[in-house]
């Protein structure tokens, strides 16, 4: 006896199965392209993120060229004198060393992010005389195995890019500049006497702050207090324009030489010799050592000079002349004089008579 099949539950044809089979292969290709995509877009993130870890690095790099570079810079300025005189034929000045100078912090590292190495080298800049006219200074990277890593991004990110160059080599350095050569953005100029010097240690690629210092950056123009070399700062404590001491003191002077005149509202106070065409002083003059004036010499009250006085024109004195040693004048006006020997060539007036008076 027959059955009727239940409802629902027919069973299926041919075309049926044949739709659901091309469903499942549609779905599988659809998750193949799915996978395949996603792949690539992963590896497009890997990329891009290895690229922006990479330009990271570079952009560390040219910072801490430029750290080393205002590092270096302080080292030549603190001794400078010194270092021009003990310079050679070139001297390198490493990470250690400036850290022990307190010009880096220990923290520094003596290799950059790029894991190239870190010093500071320093050539005389060859002068007339027997001392240098400068120091020329190189920092940055040195020993850094020929990595192929153009660091471009460190010249714009890095913080100098006026002093930061990248080392290149033959036609890649612009004319007239003998290769090897620092090239930047601003900054053309060749290395070649560095790497007369440290040949194994200047390559291309490396990133290196250049900068020169010369005589006059360190003397400035403005008066010094304390001594300087006389063959490095000759005129660093000559004038160019009037001094304007606004009624404050000059004290303590040795030899004075003036080659004008002095005016002097006050008393006037040398401890050494005093020499000028013509002294004028409204108060007391006292001269510790010998007083010399080529042309008058005026002073509103007492005079008084331990050595010799010689006036060539004449001497106006408002109260005592004191001369501890010889008096070689042409005219003479005092009030009382006391000198050990006088010579006048011309006259002698005294307004009060004294006994010691010639």
């Amino acid at each position: 006896m027959l059955r009727d099949a239940p409802r629902g539950r027919q069973r299926a044809g041919p075309g049926r199965r044949l739709r659901r089979t091309t469903r499942l292969r549609g779905l599988g290709l659809e998750m193949t392209l799915f996978l395949l995509l996603f792949g690539l877009l992963l590896a497009g993130a890997e990329t891009w993120v290895a690229q922006r870890e990479q330009e990271q690095r570079r952009i560390e790099a040219g910072h801490a060229v430029s750290v080393l570079a205002d590092a270096g810079r302080h080292y030549l300025q603190a001794d400078y004198p010194a270092l021009v005189a003990s310079v050679g034929s070139g001297q390198e000045v490493t990470v250690t060393d400036l850290q022990a100078e307190d010009l880096l912090p220990a923290s520094f590292e003596a290799r950059d992010s790029l894991k190239r190495a870190l010093t500071v080298f320093i050539l005389p800049i060859p002068g007339s005389g027997t001392l240098p006219d400068g120091l020329r200074m190189a920092a940055g990277q040195v020993d850094h195995g020929g990595d192929a890593i153009w660091p471009a991004e460190a010249l714009i990110h890095g913080g100098g890019k006026r002093v930061l160059g990248i080392v290149a080599e033959g036609t890649a350095c612009p004319p007239g500049i003998t290769s090897p050569c620092l090239t930047g953005p601003s900054l053309a100029v060749s290395l070649a006497d560095f790497a007369a010097v440290w040949p194994t240690r200047i390559s291309s690629g490396a990133i290196i702050a250049y900068h020169e210092f010369r005589h006059a950056a360190w003397c400035g123009d403005a008066v010094h207090r304390i001594p300087t070399p006389a063959d490095i700062c000759p005129d660093v404590n000559v004038m160019a324009r009037d001094l304007d001491m606004d009624g404050h003191d000059i004290r303590a002077a040795g030899a004075l030489t003036v080659l004008g005149a002095i005016g002097l509202t006050g008393s006037l106070v040398v401890g050494d010799t005093l020499m000028a065409d013509t002294i004028t002083a409204g108060a007391a003059a006292r001269v510790g050592g010998a007083l010399l004036v080529g042309g008058a010499a005026t002073v509103d009250r007492a005079l008084s000079a331990d050595e010799t006085l010689i006036s060539g024109s004449g001497l106006r004195v408002g109260a005592a002349l004191i001369v501890d040693g010889e008096a070689s004048l042409g005219v003479l006006r005092a009030a009382t004089v006391a000198a050990g020997s006088a010579q006048f060539d011309d006259r002698l007036s005294i307004d009060q008579p004294c006994a010691s008076c010639p």
